[in-house]
């Protein structure tokens, strides 16, 4: 089914189920009401899926929602009402205590076992022989399997069989970009729930409630993009604005720089010791890239939306002006397939150097201001 089917197909139901959903506490997250409301409806209906899929860009909350999902089915207050504790008012009991630690007996979370890898079919294998037994404490055993798209071949094949013959009492849910990602087989198996990013009006204000000063809160969730995750993870990073302007600077800088000179800069910018930090630094790089190019490609079409990033209209301005309208859109082309690249296992430095080649060459670029 394609995307925007789904989406819009969930958004009907949630119009219907909210008259009959009680109030309850939300579950403390920004935005995806919608996704939430779903998930209660099916956890007061008794009607749950033996698996659930999380799909969206990293940082928007799959994880977050995944697990708080995890909690409110697990939540030995509240069974059955799609609430969970609410640590502002009464002590957590133990699953939502444990679980958002990722350490609850009956939560099983399938990590990569090698830096940058994916997981391995043995791992699954191991993971089907404990979903086979009774819950050790808990009314079900959960499995949470993130950036699945990640796994091995043979890994997602093994999965299949889980799928298709599910223990009674178990839940799967797992996370990826996109649900194209992953086998038809796998997801045609799951309850899909698409992410989006939210408006970066809707997220500001979020943050806002959360104590930021409003021109923080605006600048974060339009460097974000409208992922919740990733701007709160931004604002609990001291250096990340440094590191964001000098992002910038580089590029600009390289816009001028030769062949030799961009290859260099991969290889001093790729400088983390292990392959999964290495791939944040280049998730990063692109990524603050990518804002300041996407402004420049809506500046250059004359369209009325607001910024992604406030705080560099004049670099967005110059941009677009030394690059021109095809550049920048060959260019964002470039850059959207890299990080999508990079974001699975791909192979950082070729990929890098691989987007050098098609970055557009304009040898007047220099100090960005």
């Amino acid at each position: 089914m394609p995307r925007w089917k789904v989406v819009r197909h969930y958004t009907v139901r949630v119009r219907a189920a909210s008259t009959t959903i009680a109030n309850g506490m939300d579950w403390g997250i920004i935005g995806h009401r919608w996704a939430e409301v779903l998930l209660k409806g099916h956890l007061q209906a008794g009607r749950l899926r033996h698996a659930y899929l999380f799909t969206g860009p990293q940082g928007v909350g799959k994880r977050t929602l995944a697990l708080r999902f995890a909690q409110a089915l697990e939540c030995e207050r509240h069974p059955g009402s799609g609430d969970l504790c609410d640590p502002e008012q009464e002590v957590p009991c133990r699953a939502c205590r444990l679980i958002p630690q990722e350490s609850y007996p009956d939560l099983h979370l399938l990590r990569a076992e090698q830096e940058g890898g994916g997981i391995r079919v043995e791992q699954i294998r191991e993971l089907q022989h404990q979903l086979a037994l009774a819950p050790f404490e808990a009314r079900w055993r959960v499995a949470l399997l993130p950036e699945f798209h990640r796994a091995s071949h043979s890994a997602a094949n093994a999965l299949l069989k889980t799928l298709e013959e599910p223990p009674a009492q178990v839940l799967l849910m797992l996370t990826s970009p996109t649900a194209e990602a992953l086998l038809a087989t796998i997801v045609s198996r799951c309850e899909t729930l698409a992410l989006r990013p939210l408006p970066l009006g809707e997220l500001a204000a979020a943050l806002r409630g959360k104590g930021l000063p409003a021109a923080q809160a605006e600048l974060l969730a339009g460097i974000s993009g409208g992922r919740p995750g990733r701007a709160l993870s931004l604002a609990a990073t001291p250096d990340a604005l440094e590191r964001r302007q000098q992002r910038l600077q580089d590029l600009w800088e390289l816009l001028g720089e030769t062949r030799s000179g961009r290859f260099d800069y991969v290889r001093r910018a790729l400088n983390a010791p292990e392959l999964e930090g290495r791939r944040q630094q280049a998730a990063e790089l692109l990524e603050a890239w990518l804002g300041v190019w996407r402004d420049a490609v809506l500046l250059s079409h004359q369209a009325q939306v607001p910024p992604g990033n406030p705080d560099q209209l004049r670099t967005v301005q110059q941009l677009a002006a030394r690059v021109g309208g095809e550049g920048l859109r060959l260019g964002l082309q470039r850059l959207d397939a890299t990080l999508e690249a990079v974001e699975a296992n791909a192979n950082l430095r070729l990929a890098l150097e691989a987007f050098m080649l098609d970055l557009p060459f304009v040898p007047s670029a220099g100090e960005v201001g």
